[in-house]
């Protein structure tokens, strides 16, 4: 079974976690975020069955998340990485919090996908059909300096943190 998780953990700004405050009022998640952290996040990705050149891509170049508001409860989220300028993989999805959804992972399975959004978080989990050993569960923490990510598969734990960008 495969979770990923965002922990509310604060950690020093060299290590890409997030020191700015997250809010218990109403969090606005619209925005432009672009990775500047990642620890052990290509052994997740073999995990789930990415391939070895994808990966290489995937973490040789800048990866974005943009997220766009589409509804009350719903929101498009748009995740793409590139090398020398050429966008080598795009991964996108529309969900509204508590309603299954079917999404395309980064390995090109199709999975039940739900996501609850719970204040500051992103309790996302992916239903696997064909293996219930690629399952995932995403934990997103945003907070004002961006949105921390830990990501877990199997024994697997990966760390991600997108830095918020100006608009």
């Amino acid at each position: 079974m495969c979770i990923s998780t965002s922990r509310g953990k604060k950690r020093h700004h060299h290590e890409g976690g997030s020191s700015g405050k997250s809010s218990s009022a109403k969090v606005d998640f619209h925005g432009h975020y672009k990775r500047t952290y990642e620890k052990n996040y290509s052994s997740f990705l073999s995990e789930i069955g990415v391939g070895y050149f994808l990966r290489r891509a995937a973490l040789a170049g800048p990866a974005e998340m943009i997220i766009k508001r589409t509804a009350e409860r719903g929101y498009k989220v748009t995740q793409s990485s590139s090398l020398m300028g050429v966008e080598v993989h795009t991964v996108e999805f529309k969900f509204e919090s508590g309603e299954p959804f079917h999404e395309l992972t980064q390995d090109g399975r199709e999975v039940e996908s739900v996501i609850l959004i719970e204040g500051a978080k992103w309790i996302h989990k992916q239903k696997d059909p064909a293996s219930e050993k690629k399952d995932v569960t995403i934990i997103r923490e945003f907070s004002d300096m961006g949105c921390d990510v830990t990501f877990i598969c199997g024994h697997i734990e990966a760390r991600v943190f997108y830095h918020r960008e100006e608009d």
